[in-house]
C-alpha cells in the first residue's frame, strides 16, 4: 500500500482526484500533509452536503486532465464508467476506498481527515495532479512569452497573471519547493521586461 501511495502522492502537496460516492462523482483536491490526508469542503456545495452524510467511497486517481473535466461537467458515459465497492466511478489510473471523518472548521469550510486503503491499479500506477506542479508549467509557459510581446502593457499582463497562478500554487506547495521556484522565475521575468 504505502509503495503505491508513494507513486500517487510522492510529496506534500494539493492533489487533484474523482471523489465516487452513492450520490456524487466529482472532482476535489485531496491534501497531503505530514503522512496524512485531508479534503477541505466548502459548506455552501453539494459536495459539502454529500460529504457529511457519506463519510465513505472510492477516490480515483488519473493524470489525464481531461477526466477532471468529465467529472466536473459530467460529460461522461456509462463506458467510462467502472464499478467499484457497489459505487459508480470513472474509470482512471488507480483507486483507493476513504472514509473521511470531521476534523475541524471555519467560516467558510468543513475540514474532513480522510484514510485511504485497498488500492487498485486500473490501468497503470501514475503520480496524481498536483496542482502546484501544473502551476509552475502555466507560469514557464507564460515567461517565455514575455520577449515574443514587445509591448509593455502585454507584458505586464503576462507578469500579473503569472502572480495570480503564483498565489494558488503558494496555497497548494506545502514543501516550498516549487514556490520557491516559481518566485526566481517571476523574478527573472520582471528583470527581463526591465532589459
Amino acid at each position: 500500500m504505502q509503495e503505491i501511495e508513494k507513486i500517487v502522492f510522492p510529496y506534500e502537496g494539493v492533489y487533484e482526484v474523482i471523489i465516487c460516492t452513492k450520490s456524487i462523482i466529482t472532482p476535489i483536491g485531496i491534501r497531503f500533509i505530514k503522512g496524512k490526508y485531508f479534503i477541505h469542503v466548502y459548506k455552501n456545495t453539494k459536495i459539502h452536503e454529500v460529504l457529511i452524510k457519506e463519510k465513505e467511497g472510492v477516490i480515483v486517481v488519473t493524470d489525464k486532465a481531461l477526466q477532471i473535466y468529465s467529472a466536473l461537467f459530467r460529460k461522461f458515459t456509462r463506458d467510462d464508467e467502472i464499478e467499484i465497492k457497489g459505487i459508480n466511478c470513472l474509470k482512471g489510473n488507480l483507486a483507493f476506498e476513504f472514509k473521511s471523518s470531521y476534523e475541524s472548521e471555519d467560516e467558510q469550510r468543513t475540514h474532513l481527515s480522510v484514510t485511504i486503503s485497498n488500492p487498485q491499479v486500473l490501468s497503470y500506477p501514475c503520480m496524481a495532479i498536483n496542482r502546484a506542479n501544473n502551476l509552475l508549467i502555466e507560469i514557464l509557459i507564460h515567461y517565455t512569452r514575455i520577449n515574443v510581446f514587445k509591448d509593455e502593457k502585454k507584458q505586464a499582463e503576462l507578469i500579473s497573471l503569472m502572480k495570480s497562478l503564483s498565489e494558488i500554487a503558494f496555497r497548494t506547495d506545502f514543501k516550498g519547493e516549487i514556490s520557491e521556484i516559481i518566485k526566481k522565475v517571476i523574478m527573472m521575468a520582471e528583470e527581463k521586461i526591465k532589459g
